[in-house]
């Protein structure tokens, strides 16, 4: 159902339009509450009982995500340089994610430095974002040099990937 939410809102121009009445209601309405009610669910989830943590993170989810499509047309509006970075990053998120994979699992697992018992879960969390904004930092300064970020720039070379001069594509079964 969300997929066919976001495909008609992205037919009918409702994403590209980030001056429409619905996003500045979406902030106004949806994003403390959305945001507020998913903090609480987690709360209950973490250290009370978990089905209704659960059930409360789960139902104030889809109020919390259009809050923050609200929160996103109106910051990508008048598009300055801090957002441009940001955006260029945002737009290298294979490597970010590849990069979290790498960085974090380095540092939380046993064949890394081994702290995943041995820290408490804020400072996991963190440890998580500073991670994070590392990664977006780097591939903000990355992004002014090359067009892709590092692991977009294998995945391209991988996709478009062919028989170089003098080799012959075969193809099964072969063509008449």
């Amino acid at each position: 159902m969300s997929f066919g939410i976001g495909l008609a809102a992205v037919k009918s121009g409702l994403i590209d339009d980030t001056g429409h009445p619905l996003w500045r209601r979406a902030r106004r309405w949806c994003l403390g509450p959305g945001v507020a009610l998913g903090l609480a669910g987690a709360a209950i989830w973490q250290w009370g009982r978990p089905v209704p943590g659960v059930v409360l993170t789960i139902v104030c989810a889809p109020v919390a995500t259009l809050g923050y499509l609200g929160l996103i047309a109106a910051l990508s509006r008048p598009l300055g340089p801090i957002m441009a970075r940001a955006l260029a990053a945002g737009s290298s998120s294979l490597s970010i994610y590849l990069g979290q994979s790498i960085i974090l699992s380095t540092i939380f697992t046993g064949y890394g430095l081994g702290l995943w018992g041995a820290v408490d879960r804020l400072t996991a969390t963190a440890i998580a974002l500073v991670v994070t904004a590392g990664l977006i930092l780097a591939l903000s300064v990355w992004r002014t040099r090359f067009a892709l970020g590092p692991f977009e720039w294998v995945l391209r070379r991988i996709t478009y990937a062919g028989p170089r001069a003098g080799q012959v594509r075969t193809t099964f079964p072969p063509r008449s």
